[in-house]
Protein backbone atom coordinates (compact mmCIF):
# COMPACT_ATOMS: atom_id res chain seq x y z
CA UNK A 1 0.00 0.00 0.00
CA UNK A 2 2.67 2.39 1.13
CA UNK A 3 5.01 1.74 -2.32
CA UNK A 4 1.73 2.06 -4.52
CA UNK A 5 1.19 5.82 -2.81
CA UNK A 6 4.74 6.81 -3.14
CA UNK A 7 4.95 5.41 -7.13
CA UNK A 8 1.77 7.45 -7.04
CA UNK A 9 3.25 10.37 -5.30
CA UNK A 10 6.53 10.34 -7.96
CA UNK A 11 4.79 9.86 -10.87
CA UNK A 12 2.79 12.53 -10.27
CA UNK A 13 5.77 14.88 -9.30
CA UNK A 14 7.31 14.45 -12.66
CA UNK A 15 3.99 15.05 -14.75
CA UNK A 16 3.35 17.83 -13.01
CA UNK A 17 6.70 18.97 -13.17
CA UNK A 18 6.63 18.68 -16.94
CA UNK A 19 3.28 20.83 -16.75
CA UNK A 20 4.94 23.31 -14.98
CA UNK A 21 7.93 23.77 -17.04
CA UNK A 22 5.76 23.65 -20.54
CA UNK A 23 3.28 26.50 -18.76
CA UNK A 24 6.03 28.41 -17.45
CA UNK A 25 7.97 28.44 -20.78
CA UNK A 26 4.43 29.75 -22.85
CA UNK A 27 3.88 32.13 -19.95
CA UNK A 28 7.92 33.67 -20.52
CA UNK A 29 7.41 33.54 -24.08
CA UNK A 30 4.27 35.43 -24.06
CA UNK A 31 3.28 37.96 -21.19
CA UNK A 32 6.73 38.04 -19.90
CA UNK A 33 9.18 38.59 -22.81
CA UNK A 34 10.78 41.88 -22.15
CA UNK A 35 11.98 41.03 -18.53
CA UNK A 36 15.38 39.50 -17.91
CA UNK A 37 16.57 36.57 -16.82
CA UNK A 38 15.87 35.15 -13.85
CA UNK A 39 12.50 37.87 -12.81
CA UNK A 40 10.96 36.19 -16.34
CA UNK A 41 11.35 32.75 -15.17
CA UNK A 42 10.12 33.32 -11.78
CA UNK A 43 7.29 35.29 -12.44
CA UNK A 44 6.20 33.20 -14.94
CA UNK A 45 6.37 29.65 -12.73
CA UNK A 46 4.91 32.34 -9.99
CA UNK A 47 2.20 33.00 -12.77
CA UNK A 48 1.03 29.05 -13.54
CA UNK A 49 1.57 27.56 -9.56
CA UNK A 50 -2.25 28.37 -9.12
CA UNK A 51 -3.50 27.49 -12.50
CA UNK A 52 -2.21 24.56 -12.83
CA UNK A 53 -2.97 23.86 -9.17
CA UNK A 54 -6.31 24.36 -9.94
CA UNK A 55 -6.49 22.61 -12.77
CA UNK A 56 -5.09 19.54 -10.99
CA UNK A 57 -7.48 19.91 -8.24
CA UNK A 58 -10.40 19.60 -10.47
CA UNK A 59 -8.56 16.66 -12.97
CA UNK A 60 -7.92 14.77 -10.12
CA UNK A 61 -11.24 14.80 -8.60
CA UNK A 62 -12.76 11.87 -10.41
CA UNK A 63 -16.04 12.98 -9.73
CA UNK A 64 -16.12 13.94 -6.84
CA UNK A 65 -15.24 17.38 -5.33
CA UNK A 66 -12.30 18.84 -5.99
CA UNK A 67 -9.10 18.39 -3.46
CA UNK A 68 -7.60 22.24 -3.97
CA UNK A 69 -5.04 21.68 -1.31
CA UNK A 70 -3.34 18.70 -2.53
CA UNK A 71 -3.47 20.16 -5.84
CA UNK A 72 -1.72 23.50 -4.17
CA UNK A 73 0.56 20.69 -1.85
CA UNK A 74 2.32 18.95 -4.87
CA UNK A 75 2.75 21.76 -7.72
CA UNK A 76 3.95 23.87 -4.25
CA UNK A 77 6.88 21.27 -4.50
CA UNK A 78 7.72 21.58 -8.10
CA UNK A 79 7.14 25.34 -7.44
CA UNK A 80 10.03 25.47 -5.02
CA UNK A 81 12.05 22.85 -6.99
CA UNK A 82 11.43 25.48 -9.97
CA UNK A 83 12.60 28.68 -8.03
CA UNK A 84 15.61 26.80 -6.43
CA UNK A 85 16.89 25.58 -9.89
CA UNK A 86 16.38 28.97 -11.27
CA UNK A 87 18.05 30.78 -8.47
CA UNK A 88 21.49 28.48 -8.20
CA UNK A 89 21.59 28.11 -12.00
CA UNK A 90 20.73 24.26 -11.90
CA UNK A 91 18.27 24.79 -14.39
CA UNK A 92 20.21 26.86 -16.94
CA UNK A 93 19.09 29.89 -18.99
CA UNK A 94 17.93 29.08 -22.24
CA UNK A 95 18.98 30.55 -25.66
CA UNK A 96 17.03 33.71 -26.52
CA UNK A 97 16.27 34.72 -23.05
Amino acid sequence: MAAEQAGYFISSFFMLFMFMFFVSLIFSKTAFRKLKYPKKQIYSVSLSYPLLAILFAYANADGGNPNFIEGFVYYGLVLCVFIVGYLTGIIKKRKGD
